[in-house]
């Protein structure tokens, strides 16, 4: 589509099919070229929090930022997916369409297929401790979060509205705690192709991390993409409902089943403890 004239007009041919998960995936795709758009300057404003920091920091040069990708709509679909499917549990329906409104001053349709605006990270960084101990990492950490929940949007570009302090959960396997900070970036605008002014405001998470947590999230990432599904067979839930005389053609057997062995493989290895580069011996 090339206006948002064309956009509401596929929106309300899908609607009339009755197909409003292709409304909720427009939309989930509609927020990842959003946060596409802002990448470069929500990791260029990122990372200008360190220098203006600086002098509130026992040890500047002991804090460094790192940047990531703006998340693709694959990640971003699951989520939504995820999503809905608790919200339907907690309702007790069948169907997405079958839910009710939580917020009265919404229209139940447009709530149904938006629960991709739940994900608050689609941009992202990491600020990383490194200093000789890791008394000084914390102190140094905790130095600089303080200054953050001290910014406002008004006379910062930034206004922290969520943290998420993993040092106050329970503990995850292989030990990894990190704090999370939800904040609203003002970015400007952008022009349009019709030369329409765009504001550019996101909520992007700032990780807070120690440099042994670091090394503690290296090793555990393929551990992650396990827990979370990542290397599930595509439909699971559908194959696993289907006729006991289905089968799954030989190829696409074949692929799925070297793929978790691999990745099997490499969880047998960290549940063993076998030590990686630049892990932390226990």
């Amino acid at each position: 589509v090339s206006s948002i004239q064309d956009y509401s007009a596929l929106v309300r041919e899908r609607l009339d099919k009755g197909r409003t998960q292709t409304f909720a995936a427009l939309n989930g795709m509609a927020m990842v070229e959003y946060a596409k758009l802002a990448n470069e300057r929500f990791q260029a404003a990122a990372s200008k929090l360190l220098q203006a920091a600086a002098s509130h920091l026992s040890d500047p040069s002991a804090l460094s930022y790192s940047g990531a990708p703006a998340k693709k709509f694959k990640r971003v679909w699951e989520k939504t997916l995820q999503s809905q499917s608790e919200e339907m549990e907690r309702q007790n329906v069948k169907r997405v369409k079958d839910l009710e409104s939580r917020w009265s001053f919404l229209h139940q349709l447009y709530e149904n297929t938006t629960h991709c605006l739940y994900l608050q990270d689609l941009n992202r960084g990491t600020f990383l401790a490194t200093g000789s101990s890791t008394e000084s990492q914390v102190v140094g950490l905790m130095e600089f979060r303080n200054w953050l929940l001290g910014r406002t949007l008004e006379v910062d570009g930034v206004v922290v509205l969520r943290e998420k302090n993993g040092y106050s959960a329970e503990p995850v396997p292989g030990g990894y705690f990190d704090i999370k900070l939800i904040a609203l970036f003002d970015l400007g605008h952008i022009t349009g192709s019709d030369g329409t002014e765009i504001p550019l405001r996101v909520l992007g998470e700032l990780q807070l991390l120690l440099d042994a947590m670091q090394a503690i999230k290296n090793r555990m990432h393929i551990a992650y993409e396990i827990d979370r599904g990542s290397y599930e067979w595509p439909r699971k839930k559908h194959m696993m409902r289907a006729s006991s005389t289905a089968v799954l053609p030989a190829s696409k057997f074949q692929h799925s089943q070297s793929t978790l062995l691999l990745h099997s493989a490499s969880f047998a290895e960290f549940q063993e403890g076998q030590q990686m580069p630049g892990e932390i011996s226990p």
